[in-house]
């Protein structure tokens, strides 16, 4: 089927009002998403776990004291600049699904592209992949966000796919969160450093499992279909 594609983060929004994710990155005031520049340049280069209060407020040009005003722990710090970077994964995600016209096409180039970042992030971004790491290892709420912001976006794909569209809500968004629990060792920053340490073909191994989730996608339509 050939479907128009409208932004999936704002379908999630306008189904379940903002995410949390929205919420834990909104800022109130334009100190914020200056600070959050600061800090955002310094993990990136010298990682966030070397990265102190001083270090923000040297670069910024204030004191101490003054984002202790807006961040009162590194921690705040740290989970603001996860739900930053995970908010535009997720409108990167927008954008994949965008350029493809098949609904289950689409969400083939998701997973693809998802996977892909996630791999660039441990290779050639080191520090930004350590922040991603350390949200999934210390179980932050944001990390949890995220991948529920996955789900709801793949819920809303896959109900635009013609066999699929007389699955009621529940029924898709069962078969969402079947998708990620599928993927997890494809989309979990734990679990992809782990298999880039022992795959010998990554693509060739992404493929084939991305093409068994579509068929079990398929083969749950056909067991969810009412009866007559």
């Amino acid at each position: 089927m050939i479907v128009k594609v409208s932004n999936l983060r704002n379908a999630v929004a306008a189904g379940a009002g903002m995410s949390f994710l929205d919420t834990a990155y909104e800022t109130n005031h334009e100190m914020d998403d200056a600070l959050l520049d600061v800090a955002e340049k310094l993990f990136r280069h010298i990682g966030h776990q070397k990265t102190a209060i001083e270090d923000i407020a040297a670069e910024f040009g204030r004191s101490h004291a003054s984002v202790c005003r807006f961040f009162p722990t590194r921690s705040s710090i740290n989970h603001r600049v996860y739900a930053r970077w995970a908010l535009k994964e997720l409108d990167l995600r927008d954008q994949d699904a965008g350029s493809i016209t098949l609904a289950l096409a689409m969400l083939a180039n998701v997973l693809t592209r998802l996977n892909h970042r996630a791999r660039a992030r441990v290779v050639c971004h080191p520090n930004e992949h350590s922040l991603w790491m350390a949200a999934a290892r210390e179980d932050w709420p944001v990390h949890h966000a995220y991948f529920q912001s996955l789900a709801t976006g793949f819920a809303a794909l896959v109900g635009r796919d013609a066999d699929m569209q007389h699955l009621p809500d529940h029924a898709l968004t069962k078969m969402a969160k079947g998708v990620v629990t599928a993927m997890l060792a494809y989309l979990h920053p734990v679990l992809v450093e782990q298999r880039m340490n022992s795959e010998k073909d990554a693509d060739a191994d992404l493929a084939a499992h991305i093409g068994f989730v579509l068929k079990a996608l398929n083969l749950s339509c056909l067991a969810e279909a009412p009866t007559r």
